[in-house]
């Protein structure tokens, strides 16, 4: 039993111009490139290599085939329906990374830059032990010159120093 896998784009409008693909494309539509390498092979800077994929590529870096490289799931060549981790897709469906984060060919996803890590909403956060706003509650001691905070979870068995618990714009509001 064989298998055949066929990807086509259709469009309207082809003009040639030599200098796209490096020249290796025989016509050019807008913003694209219809390449002349075999069906085992990629382009990559202007040179057809060798697919590593069974049912072929775009890449050499995965097998997916979708022009998106930071597409997880899709239903076309051009289409994405979900991005890799850590990703979005802004208004024309493009999969960029989140803000403080960068894509790792290796793992094939967005991570966090350092010092930031992935919250279940798939965004980057400072890294530390933070409390949501319901698990803080602060008073004002009789004379009014000091605070004492009372956390819903433990610190842990650590002593921390106001600096460390607020923020810098917080802590100088604080006088």
């Amino acid at each position: 039993m064989y298998q055949l896998n066929v990807h086509a784009i259709s469009k309207s409008s082809f003009h040639v111009d030599p200098t796209c693909g490096a020249g290796y494309c025989h016509h050019c539509p807008p913003s694209e490139c219809l390449i002349n390498c075999k069906h085992n092979e990629y382009l990559y800077n202007g040179v057809c290599l060798q697919c590593p994929c069974e049912h072929g590529c775009i890449r050499g870096s995965d097998c997916k085939n979708n022009i998106d490289p930071l597409c997880e799931t899709y239903t076309s060549f051009t289409e994405c329906d979900e991005c890799v981790p850590v990703a979005v897709a802004d208004e024309q469906g493009v999969c960029h990374c989140r803000d403080l984060s960068e894509y790792d060919p290796d793992q094939d996803k967005c991570v966090c830059i350092e010092g930031y890590t992935v919250t279940k909403e798939d965004t980057c956060e400072v890294c530390g032990n933070y409390y949501k706003p319901q698990e803080v509650t602060a008073e004002f001691t009789e004379d009014y010159r000091g605070m004492e905070l009372t956390f819903g979870r433990p610190l842990g068995n650590k002593t921390l120093t106001c600096e460390e618990i607020f923020f810098p714009e917080t802590y100088d509001k604080l006088g």
